[in-house]
Order: structure tokens, then sequence, then C-alpha cells
């Protein structure tokens, strides 16, 4: 029989002698860690493909409402244009029965007198200008 150590604890006992932690435990909480440790990697990446398709989403809507407003002034210079040429179209009848219609055109601070089939030309052109460009957006 072996004596008892300084400590009173027979040597067989001893905590050198304690046999060291089963393995497959220890592997087995490896792998817990490691899928968890995944499982945070995916929670990651999902949540970055997420935030991803928000900046998307948001670009999209300020692009949409930049369209919204070049739509809205575009349809308004449409419409003036189509009042315009209403109303040069009213001076063409007058002058076609026999009186006098006199156009001016406004050019900077000072109107110039215009020539009322070259006015009608160039509303003609804006509105197919506008026109096209609403077709575009």
């Amino acid at each position: 029989a072996d004596p008892p150590s300084a400590t009173g604890i027979h040597p067989s006992l001893s905590s050198a002698s304690i046999a060291p932690p089963d393995r497959k435990t220890s592997s087995r909480q490896r792998c817990e860690s490691k899928n968890i440790m995944s499982s945070n990697n995916l929670g990651a990446q999902a949540a970055s493909a997420v935030d991803e398709r928000i900046r998307e989403f948001r670009s999209l809507q300020e692009e949409l409402n930049a369209l919204r407003v070049d739509l809205g002034t575009l349809a308004a210079q449409r419409n003036e244009n189509e009042m315009v040429k209403q109303e040069l179209d009213v001076c063409d009848q007058e002058a076609s029965d026999g009186g006098e219609a006199v156009v001016y055109k406004q050019v900077g601070p000072v109107l110039i007198k215009n020539d009322l089939d070259e006015a009608k030309e160039t509303v003609e052109k804006r509105l197919e200008f506008i026109t096209g460009e609403i077709k575009k957006t």
C-alpha cells in the first residue's frame, strides 16, 4: 500500500491520475460551437443581403420620385403650349376672316413682332418635342 501524500489523499486518487475528458464530448462541443458560429455567420450574411435590397429599393424610390417630378413639369409645359396653339388657331381664323392678327414673342424683357405661321410652327415643334420626352419617361 502506498503511503498517504502530504495532502492526505491517496496518490492513486490525485488529480494527476484523473482521466482526460472524453474526446467524443469535446469533439461534439466543438461541432456545436462551429454550428453556432456558422449560424451567426449566415444571419450576418442574410442581414447584409436585406440591407443591400433596402438600399436598392430606396434608390429606386428616389429615381421614381425624380421621374414623377419631370413628368409633371413636362405635362405642365405641354398644357401651356396646347393653350398657346389654341390661341394661335383663333388668331389664324381671325386673319382668314379679313382681320389682322398680330403675334408677339418675348425675347428677354422685350416683345418682338412675330409672323403667325412662324409662331404656329414653333409651338408645333415644341409640342412634338415635349410629347417625345413624355414617352421617354
